[in-house]
């Protein structure tokens, strides 16, 4: 980083700072007559400090980036949905070209199916490419190569690093992160922006707690009990005994699950392996994997899942082409075979064109992070390394994965 761009950095964050202060203690002060439509008081309040976060970028140029947190069911979606679409350029007139983009590619699948032109922040802001070796490294993108965009909204930035938000925000284009701040911090590097955001919607709607998932992911991160029974009007989510711990057919009939052990983990990944038909230490073409370290070199980050679409068992190493969550193609990546032949990771200090991977049939909860399956099975564990609060975020994180079907396994019941 040149002299330059560490005193704009430094710049930013004291405008930031200057900014959260200011704003902090007026945020989200209910007034009836501030209602409208199908917002609710909070949802309203917050629709107004979008509105006067974009007038302030009109009138300067410039503007810090504005931060929405939201819990499961409080309407973080509709709030967006509505007041997007009201921005103008007001010189033109016309509306934002806004780039809508994820840290995790199911996290940006999601935003697709939502109408939304999503993309991963990777394939907006970096470029993948081959050196003389025909290796694959990611560099940063030139202003000029992300087009005309005007706002970019950053869905699941509690999984955005420091490092990856110091280039979002190299391009000074307006940022909206939004995200839910009951998770847990990202798994992608220190920090995490949606601690405290500027925004916070914190009541779940009544409409949606019909939903089990919401109702059970509410008491888990208020830190209540979660008893055996079906939840929700259409009985979608069910918590059941520790007598279904080891029941294979359950767990295998999920499209993930979900732990907090990494040794629990693996011994769902054998078994889950056996039960679908594949045999060997060794992953094959049509097997599940999942990134866990950064490589900004490759353009593959902690916590991404891929599938194997082709692999070479070369001396010491896999090539492997992966597909992403989001239908983007890994070629020619290098990934250690270390872990697979039942040996520690390889020590990684800086940059390197060789990657670590796992099998991702079963994932801990910190992995499970900015991603979303149909139907998730949670396996509650012991957690006595973490505090009371980090306990709370990590099971609400690991039950709001589910978008369809929840199951909870306790060993406690």
């Amino acid at each position: 980083m040149t002299k330059q761009e560490e005193r704009s950095k430094a710049r930013r964050k004291r405008r930031r700072e200057k900014r959260r202060a200011e704003k902090k203690s007026v945020a989200f002060v209910p007034k009836k007559d501030l209602c409208i439509g199908d917002l609710d008081h909070s949802q309203t309040s917050a629709m107004h400090t979008i509105i006067d976060w974009w007038k302030e970028y009109q009138e300067n140029g410039s503007v810090e980036p504005l931060t929405i947190g939201g819990y499961a069911g409080t309407g973080k979606s509709t709030l967006l949905g509505l007041v997007l679409p009201t921005l103008k350029d007001e010189k033109t007139n016309a509306p934002p070209v806004i780039a809508y983009v994820a840290f995790m590619g199911k996290a940006a699948d999601v935003l697709c199916s939502k109408g939304l032109p999503a993309s991963t922040i990777h394939s907006l802001i970096y470029n993948s490419t081959r050196n003389a070796l025909g290796e694959m490294e990611s560099e940063r993108k030139d202003r000029k190569e992300i087009g005309n965009i005007s706002l970019i909204v950053v869905d699941e930035a509690s999984q955005v690093s420091d490092e990856i938000r110091e280039d979002l925000e190299f391009f000074n284009i307006p940022l909206l992160y939004t995200g839910d701040h009951g998770q847990l911090p990202p798994v992608a590097g220190k920090g995490n922006i949606m601690e405290d955001p500027e925004i916070k919607l914190e009541t779940p709607h009544r409409s949606a707690l019909d939903s089990g998932i919401i109702s059970l992911s509410t008491l888990a991160r208020e830190g209540k009990r979660l008893p055996k029974g079906i939840y929700g009007v259409k009985e979608d989510t069910e918590v059941v005994g520790a007598d279904r711990i080891n029941d294979v057919d359950l767990l295998n009939a999920a499209d993930v699950v979900i732990c907090y052990s990494n040794r629990y983990r693996n011994g769902i990944n054998v078994a889950l392996r056996e039960a679908k038909g594949f045999s060997g230490a060794l992953p094959t073409v049509g097997e599940k994997i999942i990134c866990i370290k950064n490589n900004k070199t490759c353009g593959v980050f902690n916590g991404q899942v891929f599938t194997v679409v082709k692999s070479e068992d070369c001396v010491g190493h896999f090539v492997m082409d992966l597909l992403s969550e989001s239908g983007e193609l890994k070629q020619g990546l290098n990934i250690f075979r270390e872990h697979f032949d039942g040996q520690e990771h390889p020590y990684v200090y800086g940059q390197t064109l060789f990657c670590q991977f796992e099998f991702a049939y079963a994932i801990t909860g910190h992995k499970s992070q900015g991603s979303e399956w149909p139907n998730v099975l949670v396996v509650e564990e012991p957690m006595g390394r973490l505090n009371l609060e980090m306990k709370r975020r990590w099971m609400y994180t690991a039950l709001t994965r589910a978008s369809q079907k929840l199951t909870l396994v306790s060993r406690f019941r």
